[in-house]
C-alpha cells in the first residue's frame, strides 16, 4: 500500500530530478511583487574593448544585474539605465542622468551604480580609473577616475548611494593576465576616499585581481552578489551582503585560482548605518525559471556596417536605398515634396519594394510611408539606417512601425523576433546539460554576435540559437549550422 508519506518522498525526489540545475543565478530568479519606485540605477557593463582584451562575461554580469534590479528588487524598468560596452561619454551621460534624478527627488530617492569591466591604475599618480571601451590603459585620461566618480556621486542629495565595482585597479585582467600598460607588474592604486551618504563595494583589494567565475559565466564578485540576492529574495541588507560576498569570494578564489581576492567596503563618515541599508523592504515569495543566455553581445555598439545605397536602374534619375538586414528587407526612398503637400506631412520614407523578411510577413506593402519606428521619428533615410544598425543590440524584441498609406490612412505594424533555431534537445540528466552547454559554447565561438540560449524546459535540456524576425532568417541560420556539421535542426516559433 502506498502511503501519503511515500508519495510525498517520491514527489520531492522527482522535483529534485526535474529541477536539477534550475537554482543557479541566471536561471532561477526571485520575483518581488513589491514595487521599489524611489530607487534609480545606472549599470555599465564593458566587455569588448577597442584597445584591450575583452572582459569575459561582463555583459552577462550587467544584464543579469539589471534583471535582478527589475524582478528581485522591484525597481521599475524606467528607473534603470543599462549601457553595454560604454564609451567615456556614455558613462558620463548616465551619471549626469542619475544626478538630475536625485536632485529632482530632493533626498527622497536611492542611487545604485554598478560597473563591470576593466579597471586600471595610473602608474605615476597611483590613481584608479574605470576604463571605457574606447579607452586605452596607457592613457589614463581616456578613463573615468574614481576621484571624479566619487566626487560626483558624493554630492548627490540621496537617501543612500551604493556603488558596486566588479573591477580591479592593479593593472590585471579578469583572466589573470595583465593590461597593456602594466608591463606585467601589479600596481597598488591609492584608495580614493568617499563622502556624502555613500558606500563603495569593490571586487578586490590593493594589487589583487578581480577574477572571473568560468563555470558560472560571471565575474566572481558579481556571481555571489546575485547569489545572495537570489537566496534572500531581494530582502538583503548591505551589511549581510558584504559579509557573504567577502567570505564566498575569498574561499572560491583560493580554490579556483590559488590566489586571494578580497572584496572591500568603503563607507563615508555620513553613512553610519550603512550595514542596515536594505535592497528591498520585503522578500520575494515566488521564483521563475528563465532562459539562460550564453552569448552576451547585446551592447550599444554597431553590430554591422551600414548597407550602402544602391542605384535603382528601373527608375530614371531616382535613387532608392536598400536595407537588407534581419528585419528590414526593403527598398525605400525619401518622400517627395509633392507627397508632403498632398498628405500634409513633413517627413517620412516611402516603401518601394518589400521582398521578404519580418516587414513582408507583417503586411507592410509598397507605397506605405514610414514615419516612426519604436517611438523614433523617421525624418529621413539616415534615421532608417540608424534603426537597422542598432536593431540587433536593442533590448526590445519588437519593432513598432507607424506611418501612412498613400490614401492618407494611418497604419501601425508590430514586428517581433518570433523565430529561433533548436540545435539540441536532451533529457533532464547532467550529461544532457553538459552537452547543451558544450554545443552553446561551440556556436558562440563560431558566431560571437548570435545569441545562444541553454535552458531547462521541463523535462529536458535544450540549446537554441538566435532571435529572428522571419522564418527565412532562421532557415539561413540552419544552413550555416549544417555546414558546421550540426544535424536535426528545427525552426521554432516563440
Amino acid at each position: 500500500m502506498i502511503t501519503k508519506k511515500t508519495l510525498l518522498v517520491c514527489w520531492f525526489i522527482l522535483y529534485g530530478v526535474l529541477s536539477w540545475g534550475q537554482d543557479d543565478v541566471d536561471v532561477r530568479i526571485a520575483v518581488n511583487d513589491e514595487v521599489n519606485p524611489n530607487t534609480f540605477v545606472v549599470i555599465i557593463a564593458n566587455e569588448n574593448y577597442k584597445y584591450e582584451q575583452p572582459v569575459p562575461f561582463a555583459l552577462n554580469d550587467g544584464e543579469m544585474f539589471r534583471l535582478y534590479c527589475e524582478k528581485t528588487l522591484g525597481i521599475p524598468q524606467k528607473n534603470i539605465r543599462f549601457v553595454g560596452n560604454a564609451t567615456l561619454n556614455d558613462m558620463r551621460i548616465q551619471l549626469l542622468w542619475l544626478e538630475k534624478v536625485m536632485k529632482a527627488y530632493s533626498g527622497e530617492a536611492n542611487a545604485l551604480v554598478y560597473y563591470s569591466g576593466h579597471g586600471m591604475p595610473d602608474d605615476k599618480e597611483k590613481t584608479a580609473y574605470l576604463l571605457p571601451v574606447d579607452g586605452n590603459s596607457v592613457l589614463p585620461s581616456s578613463g573615468l577616475s574614481t576621484v571624479e566618480l566619487y566626487n560626483q556621486l558624493g554630492v548627490l542629495p540621496s537617501l543612500s548611494t551604493i556603488v558596486l565595482l566588479d573591477a580591479c585597479f592593479s593593472g590585471a585582467r579578469r583572466d589573470g593576465q595583465m593590461l597593456a600598460s602594466s608591463r606585467g607588474v601589479a600596481i597598488k592604486a591609492k584608495e580614493t576616499p568617499v563622502n556624502g551618504n555613500m558606500v563603495v563595494f569593490s571586487a578586490s583589494h590593493g594589487d589583487e585581481t578581480a577574477y572571473q567565475y568560468q563555470e558560472k559565466r560571471h565575474g566572481l564578485f558579481t556571481y555571489f552578489i546575485l547569489k545572495h540576492l537570489q537566496q534572500r529574495g531581494g530582502q538583503a541588507t548591505l551589511g549581510a551582503l558584504s559579509d557573504y560576498v567577502i567570505q564566498q569570494v575569498g574561499r572560491k578564489s583560493i580554490v579556483e585560482n590559488d590566489k586571494s581576492q578580497t572584496p572591500t567596503v568603503m563607507a563615508s563618515k555620513s553613512a553610519k548605518n550603512w550595514r542596515d541599508w536594505n535592497f528591498a523592504e520585503k522578500a520575494a515569495k515566488r521564483y521563475e525559471i528563465i532562459e539562460k543566455e550564453i552569448s552576451s553581445n547585446q551592447d550599444n555598439t554597431l553590430s554591422s556596417a551600414p548597407t550602402q545605397p544602391v542605384l535603382n536602374r528601373n527608375e530614371k534619375n531616382e535613387k532608392r536605398q536598400e536595407i537588407n538586414g534581419n528585419s528590414l528587407h526593403l527598398f525605400f526612398r525619401q518622400i517627395t515634396e509633392s507627397q508632403k503637400r498632398q498628405l500634409e506631412i513633413e517627413d517620412g520614407v516611402e516603401v518601394l519594394d518589400n521582398t521578404w523578411g519580418g516587414l513582408n510577413e507583417s503586411g507592410i506593402t509598397k507605397g506605405f510611408i514610414i514615419q516612426e519606428i519604436n517611438g523614433n521619428k523617421i525624418a529621413d533615410i539616415n534615421d532608417v539606417f540608424f534603426i537597422r544598425e542598432n536593431e540587433d543590440w536593442s533590448l526590445q524584441n519588437e519593432l513598432i512601425i507607424k506611418g501612412l498609406y498613400p490614401t492618407g490612412k494611418k497604419g501601425k505594424f508590430v514586428i517581433g523576433k518570433k523565430y529561433t533555431v533548436r540545435v539540441y534537445e536532451g533529457d533532464n540528466s547532467r550529461q544532457s546539460r553538459k552537452k547543451a552547454e558544450q554545443i552553446g559554447d561551440e556556436i558562440k565561438k563560431i558566431w560571437p554576435n548570435v545569441p545562444v540560449y541553454v535552458h531547462f524546459y521541463s523535462p529536458r535540456w535544450v540549446c537554441r540559437v538566435g532571435n529572428f524576425w522571419s522564418k527565412k532568417d532562421a532557415n539561413e541560420m540552419i544552413n550555416k549550422l549544417e555546414k558546421q556539421g550540426y544535424v536535426n535542426l528545427h525552426v521554432e516559433k516563440k
